[in-house]
């Protein structure tokens, strides 16, 4: 009986060290990503490509255990269990919680998305049906409502200073559009940001936005030719997942620089408005500080429609999961590969099947 526990004893510190040279080995190879995903920026569309990039290398990503989205406090829990990722690109429900995700993702590289903040006002309109129709699909009159309290904080969030709002980690108690102080708070958030030396993609030009992306994360081009998915490629080429049917709806909305439609949606957005040119300028910055970017824009045209590629990974590398996944030794072998790397135990899944 002894001799039995000493030698259990002995099995779970080898484990250990070997868990922990495995880590090393991982996080001198590559860091992990964090993709803070926003509403209506296109960050579904850099999700589907971060997927696709982790299949084809054999990354670990995060996902909720149920319900699609994370319940309060389970980041954490899971942190706390040992969980290791390589990379984590689900909207972060019901708050942004950076101390859980950096337990879980080690050594990694913050990344989210921005997007101009009337196109993306008109955008959410559409999408959240229930407050376009109560409205009859009238920004100015969605604008009103909202500072004038008449629609909830979730709702209020969702339209207006969103960035800000999934960026600061805070509850959705109250609406950052009733602020009084923008321009403080929005100070306050970049040097936040920068803390974390947090990558701002730009949504007005994806295509070098993901270029960026890559190169940060030393992704080759052949890499990225190589990722074979089938939505995300469209949504490269349209702008947005769906893009073109729902840019014919959201033509029918003229909310111009400079009109009564823009002012109004712009006086509830005022702190994502001046995050947005400030991290424009930056992204411009960064764009001119990489000669050799066309390379990878390149490779990302490659892997849309119409272009042929060879050696294509498979379906299972075209989607994410809802939630994480649980083993099964009976499914073929490209759905265990997915399977696996979508796991809900992450890298420890496949060290601890070698045992």
């Amino acid at each position: 009986m002894y001799n039995e526990r000493l030698f259990i004893l002995i099995l779970m510190h080898l484990l250990k060290n070997i868990r922990a040279v495995q880590n090393m080995n991982d996080d001198a190879k590559n860091c992990g990503l964090v993709f803070v995903k926003t509403y209506k920026t296109g960050s579904t569309s850099v999700a589907e490509f971060l997927s696709a990039i982790a299949y084809v290398k054999g990354l670990h990503c995060l996902h909720p255990s149920s319900g699609g989205n994370y319940r309060e406090g389970e980041l954490k829990m899971r942190a706390k269990r040992g969980e290791i990722y390589d990379m984590s690109f689900r909207h972060p429900t019901p708050r942004l919680d950076e101390d859980a995700l950096e337990n879980l993702i080690p050594n990694a590289k913050w990344v989210t998305i921005i997007r101009e903040p009337i196109a993306r006002f008109v955008s959410t309109m559409f999408f959240v049906k229930k407050i376009g129709m109560r409205y009859g699909f009238d920004p100015i009159r969605i604008a009103e409502a909202i500072r004038n309290k008449q629609i909830p904080p979730d709702d209020a969030n969702a339209f207006c200073e969103n960035f800000a709002h999934v960026l600061s980690g805070r509850r959705g108690t109250t609406a950052l559009a009733y602020s009084d102080s923008p321009e403080i708070i929005a100070h306050d958030l970049i040097l936040r940001l920068e803390k974390r030396n947090y990558l701002v993609l730009v949504q007005d030009d994806l295509l070098s936005s993901l270029a960026i992306l890559a190169l940060e994360m030393n992704w080759t081009p052949d890499v990225i030719q190589g990722i074979g998915i089938s939505n995300a490629r469209k949504s490269l080429v349209s702008g947005g997942r769906r893009g073109p049917k729902r840019q014919t709806t959201n033509n029918q909305v003229s909310c111009q620089s400079g009109s009564s439609c823009a002012r109004a949606v712009l006086q509830c957005n005022a702190i994502d408005q001046h995050l947005y040119l400030h991290y424009k300028e930056v992204f411009a910055r960064r764009l001119a500080a990489f000669p050799n970017l066309q390379l990878w824009i390149d490779a990302i045209q490659a892997a849309t429609p119409g272009h042929a590629i060879s050696s294509l990974p498979g379906p299972w590398a075209r989607h994410y999961p809802i939630n994480c996944q649980l083993h099964n030794p009976n499914a073929p072998p490209q759905r265990h590969t997915w399977r696996k790397l979508h796991s809900c135990q992450g890298r420890q899944t496949s060290l601890l099947s070698l045992t």
